[in-house]
């Protein structure tokens, strides 16, 4: 399911910055500070999401998933974050995924992040309940 999301998040038309020649979104690290890679997104998995049934784990799974992102303009980080929701709140398939609406549980404006060379990132924490389950 990770790669799929990671892979439904840089495919969506959603204005990423760009590193390595892809979208900047990556799982647990911010990959560069680099002006051109803003905005950028960063997933981590803050639950796993497994219920249990009678027979053990049920195929649908909901894990909570953190979504930060950065931008270099307030402004230009709420686009983001509109373009983030509505994307999420959608169902998709990915990969051999099939995701249904996600929602968002969380939400946190953190204060800006000084970078070298006197670049300014502002942040946004976004946390969703990630419904899935294999295709």
């Amino acid at each position: 399911m990770e790669k799929d999301l990671q892979d439904r998040l840089r495919a969506a038309p959603i204005g990423w910055g760009q590193v390595f020649d892809r979208p900047a979104v990556d799982w647990s690290e911010r990959k560069s500070d680099d002006e051109d890679a803003f905005p950028a997104g960063v997933l981590t998995t803050v639950s796993p999401g497994r219920d249990y049934v009678q027979g053990g784990t049920d195929a649908l799974k909901e894990p909570r998933i953190r979504i930060e992102l950065f931008g270099l303009t307030p402004l230009s980080l709420k686009a983001l974050k509109a373009a983030v929701v509505d994307e999420l709140e959608s169902t998709a398939q990915q990969g051999a995924t099939s995701f249904s609406k996600s929602r968002l549980a969380f939400e946190r404006d953190t204060d800006p992040e000084g970078l070298p060379g006197g670049l300014k990132v502002f942040r946004t924490i976004l946390d969703f309940f990630v419904p899935h389950s294999p295709l």
